[in-house]
């Protein structure tokens, strides 16, 4: 799967709509005392630092992966919240707690950009009485209305009735909630699908691969079964079984709900990508994605279910939730050129910086900097007449995205054990099929600076079409035996994942194996 634009390509000033985009933006986020990272992974707030939006640092970080991030103060979320989803969700570092009472005392204004709800950093700013001092970038700032939306069994009924009086419910994935005393025939049953049929059993709040399992066989259900928080989940009702649709290609998608003046909302919707799910050989976790690729553009018949269904779930979101913001649709494509949604995302996801990117190359207005936009202005009707100006209509953004090809990237997985980072990867290297070579670098060098900035290096990184970016731990950092990814492999014009079926190729497999083995030990030859 080879995209078609690489960096010569995208070596241009950014557009009028970009730069308005981005003097808005720095304007809000200037408009803060402090601005603070609280999320899993410190590459949330790369994007911003290389557009030039907010400096080079942010005044605290938390997250589990540095990823690059320079903060004047670091904490890292407690050990035990790392292994699984909802701990990512609902774990912060008692650090933090001193770091409101400051902010509080001071009566500072503190921008937090956090890709999902905390639970404990939400009790630290109520406890403390400063939640006029913080405002929160997340899609939904409340733990407690994020809950059951993000719930898989919630968003299935919430999809349900989104689509309802439409010819997209025939796209729906027949679904139970699962009950502790059935056996699989059980199962089947109730969903009325055919006797061999494999099941998708997820825990109601999990992602990331945590809390997924396919079920073939009695064998697979009694094993899985078996294990007590697996039990647990289906004896409190929050087990979820679905029907595996076979032969489909995993695809991810990311929609932006934009209130508009006359009370309603438009939804911007991005181009979908192939998603290779469960790819042991790049060390993805089993329902946890490896990557992926905008190379090659699905179907029109495909994008056109996609955008019809992204553009409806975002409208019954906002009437409803009074949703604003990212959201990111996983669905599955299939065989027959059927789109099904199968979770909602309400939060940040992991292709979000990487379709930011993409939208650069092809001078289109990210949706990343459309939710900071709007999330940065909700409660203001002049600065949220202002974003939709910026912005443009709904159905010419939509229909343009979906003319675009964009890069790829490879999620680099923390090994099993703890490991010690020793050599660091971050900038520019060369991929010539069988190794990587470092290239001249300027820091943090990212595509960002490449795509919008005069880069006075810029001809001698796009010479060679095989230009690739790693983005990874610092020296010294200590990380894996959890969910939170350590390190990406992001560029184009590479054949990493294979279009027409969920696998990953031989340059997408020798690229991770050399991250991998660059990472954890000093290779200066390499360099």
């Amino acid at each position: 799967m080879t995209a078609i634009i690489n960096e010569r390509q995208g070596a241009r000033p950014s557009t009028p709509q970009q730069r308005a985009a981005t003097v808005f933006l720095r304007d809000r986020f200037n408009a803060f005392d402090e601005r603070w990272l609280v999320g899993h992974k410190g590459d949330h707030a790369s994007n911003l630092h290389d557009l030039g939006i907010i400096g080079q640092r942010v005044h605290v970080a938390h997250v589990h992966s540095t990823l690059g991030v320079d903060a004047d103060r670091t904490y890292k979320p407690p050990e035990e919240t790392s292994d699984s989803y909802e701990g990512l969700l609902t774990g912060a570092n008692p650090g933090l707690s001193g770091e409101v009472s400051r902010v509080r005392a001071a009566q500072m204004r503190v921008v937090v950009l956090m890709p999902f709800p905390n639970s404990d950093f939400e009790g630290m700013i109520a406890r403390a009485k400063a939640g006029r001092y913080f405002v929160s970038t997340a899609p939904i700032e409340s733990f407690e209305t994020f809950e059951p939306i993000e719930n898989k069994i919630s968003f299935a009924r919430i999809l349900q009735a989104a689509l309802q009086g439409t010819p997209h419910t025939r796209n729906l994935i027949p679904w139970t909630i699962h009950q502790p005393h059935w056996g699989l025939d059980d199962v089947r049953r109730n969903m009325g699908v055919d006797p061999g049929s494999a099941i998708f059993f997820q825990k109601a709040i999990s992602g990331g691969g945590d809390g997924t399992a396919r079920v073939n066989d009695r064998s697979n259900f009694n094993e899985l079964l078996s294990n007590p928080s697996w039990m647990q989940a289906a004896r409190r009702g929050k087990l979820k079984a679905s029907m595996a649709v076979e032969g489909a290609y995993p695809a991810n998608g990311t929609g932006c709900i934009v209130p508009t003046p006359d009370g309603g909302c438009k939804v911007l919707v991005d181009p979908l990508s192939h998603k290779p799910v469960g790819l042991e050989s790049v060390g993805a976790k089993p329902g946890s994605g490896a990557g992926n690729d905008w190379g090659t553009p699905f179907p029109r018949a495909v994008t056109d279910q996609y955008i019809a269904m992204v553009s409806r779930l975002g409208k019954y979101f906002y009437t409803t939730f009074g949703y604003t913001g990212i959201f990111g649709p996983d669905g599955l494509v299939g065989a027959d050129s059927t789109y099904r949604m199968t979770e909602s995302n309400s939060r940040w996801q992991g292709t979000t910086p990487y379709q930011t990117q993409n939208a650069l190359m092809n001078g289109r207005l990210p949706i990343e900097l459309i939710h900071y936009m709007v999330k940065l202005s909700v409660n203001d009707s002049h600065l949220l007449g202002q974003v939709n100006d910026i912005v443009g209509d709904a159905d010419s953004y939509n229909q343009r995205a979906f003319t675009e090809r964009g890069g790829f990237y490879i999620k680099v997985g923390g090994p099993k054990t703890k490991k010690e980072v020793r050599e660091d990867l971050n900038g520019p290297w060369r991929w010539d099929g069988d190794r990587l070579h470092r290239l001249k670098r300027d820091g943090y060098l990212t595509p960002m600076r490449i795509y919008t900035r005069d880069y006075a290096g810029a001809q001698d990184l796009t010479k060679d079409d095989k230009t690739v970016w790693i983005k990874a731990p610092k020296v010294g950092e200590v990380v894996g035996g959890g969910l939170v990814a350590v390190g990406y492999i992001t560029g184009s014009d590479i054949n990493v994942f294979d279009a027409n079926k969920p696998e990953v190729t031989s340059d997408g497999h020798k690229l991770y194996t050399q991250m991998n083995q660059l990472m954890y030990s000093q290779r200066s030859s390499w360099k």
